[in-house]
C-alpha cells in the first residue's frame, strides 16, 4: 500500500543572519491524505452505484472539450428513471455498465 510523507526543510541561521545549519522533517501524512481521498471519492461518486455522479461527469466532460479544441467527442448518456426498482430486485451488487 502507498505511503504519503511531508517532507520540511528549514535553514537555521543565527541572531546576525549567517547560516548554522539546516533540518528536514519529515512526517508520515497517510492517513489525512486517505481521508482527502476518500472525501472526493464521496464528493463525485454515487453512492449506491459508484458512478459518478452527473455535475462531476459534465465538468470533466468541460475541461476535456476545452483542453483539446477542434478534437471531436461524442458523448453518450444514460439518465435511468426508476433506477430504485432494478437495485430492490437484483440488489446493489447488480452490475452496471
Amino acid at each position: 500500500s502507498s505511503r504519503f510523507y511531508n517532507l520540511e526543510y528549514r535553514q537555521m541561521n543565527d541572531d546576525k543572519g549567517k547560516f548554522t545549519g539546516s533540518f528536514l522533517r519529515i512526517r508520515d501524512n497517510t492517513e489525512e491524505q486517505l481521508e482527502i481521498q476518500r472525501e472526493i471519492h464521496d464528493a463525485t461518486h454515487d453512492k449506491l452505484t459508484g458512478l459518478y455522479i452527473k455535475e462531476y461527469l459534465y465538468e470533466q466532460i468541460g475541461k476535456t472539450l476545452r483542453s483539446e479544441p477542434g478534437v471531436r467527442y461524442y458523448v453518450i448518456f444514460v439518465d435511468v428513471n426508476n433506477f430504485k426498482i432494478v437495485n430492490d430486485v437484483f440488489g446493489t451488487q447488480f452490475p452496471v455498465w
